[in-house]
């Protein structure tokens, strides 16, 4: 489908409701005729991820549960452990929604506060989970890696991903709301004697 610029561009409404009011702005081309921001290596890892870390989650849990049996209410990793696993949940949570609306949408805030939150604090609290735990599992460092690869997978694409999004969204708004003529400015002639 093809987009037909009319003669004069007009857009209804405005301060006056009824009565077409002249617009110097291009109409917006089509959402299919546009380029597509969005990446879909950031989509795949965030499903994939997802996934993961309600698996990850039930791991977890089910290992606090029994380190903290097993090493009593006098150790540090006591109180420590489910303290880190909380702040690694819910943040995970609320880093996989925004990375997942962000990346659909092209919202650059978004993508901005995923890209932020996968490396503060979601990266510090998983390689702490894999190395500050007091009985340490061989489960522990393999749940802890496969996750620490999807972080690291995320963090490289998600760079990539938010410079793209901002460099097309950069170039829709110059396209949408450029002068449609050019404005030609004299230029100063200076006097010679």
């Amino acid at each position: 489908m093809a987009i037909t610029r009319p003669e004069e561009l007009v857009s209804p409404g405005g301060a006056f409701p009824g009565y077409a009011v002249p617009s110097r702005h291009v109409p917006k081309q089509l959402v299919r005729e546009r380029q597509v921001a969005s990446s879909l290596a950031l989509q795949m890892a965030l499903y994939y991820n997802a996934f993961y870390s309600a698996l990850h989650a039930f791991i977890a849990i089910l290992g606090i549960r029994y380190k903290m049996m097993a090493i009593g209410p006098g150790a540090l990793g006591y109180y420590l452990m489910p303290l880190l696993f909380s702040v690694w949940a819910v943040v995970e949570i609320g880093r996989l929604l925004l990375g997942y609306a962000g990346n659909l949408r092209e919202r650059v805030q978004h993508l901005a506060a995923f890209f932020f939150l996968t490396i503060f604090p979601q990266l510090f609290l998983v390689a702490a989970s894999c190395v500050l735990q007091t009985p340490r599992w061989p489960l522990d460092s393999i749940a802890g890696g496969i996750q620490l690869a999807f972080l690291l997978f995320e963090l490289v694409v998600g760079y990539f991903t938010v410079r793209r999004v901002i460099g097309i969204q950069t170039t829709r708004f110059r396209l949408d709301y450029q002068p449609a003529i050019p404005i030609v400015r004299p230029r100063r002639s200076t006097l010679h004697l």
